[in-house]
């Protein structure tokens, strides 16, 4: 093996390692939830109810969930208590898919450096489900 092939074997398993954090990382991520959360006022139709004229006495705030979905948007009613989770759910999706992102990028940097014998000299040969 020369030595380029020596630098890149170690640089595709220190890309391999990383992809191991970061997949560990993924699993201890918790409920996920990729949608958008809205806080909305509205305007009734009684004729002489104010919120119609003065917007700060317009009704709610109603919170409702958006998501796309077989490429339609649904939306739901969401109870105020149910907010601070479904935030917490909303986070953790965006973390999952930059952790997913960087188990990619990790993934193309070891298949692009690694010499075709890595896998099986280092113990890393991807599983098969």
């Amino acid at each position: 093996m020369t030595e380029k092939d020596n630098l890149n074997m170690k640089a595709a398993v220190a890309a391999l390692r990383r992809y191991g954090k970061l997949k560990e990382e993924a699993a201890r991520i918790g409920t996920a939830l990729a949608a958008t959360l809205l806080s909305r006022r509205t305007v009734c139709g009684k004729p002489g109810c104010g919120c119609r004229t003065d917007p700060a006495q317009r009704h709610g705030p109603y919170w409702q969930l958006t998501w796309k979905e077989k490429g339609k948007t649904v939306t739901r009613r969401v109870p105020a208590e149910a907010v601070c989770v479904i935030r917490e759910w909303i986070a953790n999706s965006r973390r999952l898919r930059r952790v997913l992102a960087g188990m990619e990028s990790a993934a193309r940097q070891a298949a692009a450096l690694r010499p075709k014998d890595t896998a099986t000299s280092e113990g890393l040969e991807p599983r098969r489900n």
